[in-house]
């Protein structure tokens, strides 16, 4: 019997006797294996920053990365991989002219990101354009010293330009910032907002970020994935000296100068017993005889 009829054979029996004894492949695309998605991002240091020791904002920046792709994770079941690089303002002199009209005396958030967005509009850049600053986001109405600011653009069209504040020991309001304002650029169409997809189309959002550019400035260098680094702790704060010590008042009257101690006399010692009489003491006279010179 040749080997195409023999196997034959053995497929109608499996069949036939209802075994079932080979494991179960689904023939998918390669990407349905592929659970993550990346896009890009950076972040544009300006110069409020320069006092700030860069490990301290490195740090900063790293933690509230790491915890928006954390929150993402928990919510949608699937890997959002933010790579993001680290920019300074000040090497960018034609950006920071373009900024500088709406930086005093706060930042005017709406301002800034018609420049960002005009700014890179020609040129190669991320998905995401954060520019980070500690001056006071405040647009005159709704926001009051804000973590952060967005102007309704679509991610994963033309670059999505943002603003965060550094704010130290507050790195988890700018994390949840931070996501807030890629969950509402995400735009889905009919209607439909990330926030009220039921569970079993959360694979719309994955679809939608998929179509991100992943593009980079020219020059930037991407921060390599690592783990999570805690912001540094605040610096402890020094210890407050001691109340001094107040020099005694002057005296309001001229002090009485002080009476010396006139010492009190001790009382004389008991009397003794009398002494004894001494005894009388006799005398005896002796006379010398008269000589005879008869």
């Amino acid at each position: 019997m040749n080997p195409l009829r023999w196997s034959s054979c053995v497929w109608l029996w499996l069949m036939c006797t209802n075994v079932e004894c080979l494991p179960k492949f689904h023939v998918s695309s390669r990407d349905q294996y592929d659970e993550s998605v990346s896009v890009t991002l950076n972040y544009i240091l300006d110069e409020t920053l320069d006092t700030e020791i860069p490990e301290y904002v490195n740090a900063w920046l790293s933690w509230v990365t790491q915890k928006a792709m954390s929150d993402f994770q928990l919510f949608f079941r699937f890997t959002l991989n933010i790579s993001y690089t680290i920019t300074q303002l000040e090497s960018q002199s034609d950006l920071k002219s373009k900024l500088e009209p709406y930086e005093k005396p706060s930042l005017r958030p709406e301002g800034a990101i018609s420049a960002l967005a005009e700014y890179f509009k020609d040129r190669s850049h991320s998905d995401i354009i954060c520019l980070v600053t500690k001056e006071k986001i405040d647009d005159g109405y709704y926001v009051r010293n804000g973590y952060g600011y967005y102007a309704h653009h679509t991610l994963c069209k033309n670059g999505l330009p943002i603003l965060l504040a550094y704010a130290r020991s507050q790195e988890g309001y700018s994390a949840h910032m931070l996501l807030s304002i890629l969950l509402n650029s995400i735009h889905l169409g009919k209607g439909e907002h990330v926030y009220n997809l039921p569970s079993d189309e959360h694979e719309k959002v994955r679809d939608f970020l998929r179509t991100c550019k992943n593009g980079r400035e020219d020059g930037s260098v991407p921060i390599p994935p690592r783990e999570p680094v805690p912001p540094p702790l605040p610096p402890v704060p020094p210890i407050e000296p001691e109340e001094p010590v107040s020099p005694p008042k002057p005296p309001t009257s001229p002090e009485q100068p002080e009476v010396p101690e006139v010492p009190i006399p001790e009382p004389p010692p008991p009397p003794g017993p009398a002494p004894p009489p001494e005894p009388p003491v006799t005398t005896t006279t002796t006379e010398a005889p008269v000589p005879d010179y008869c």
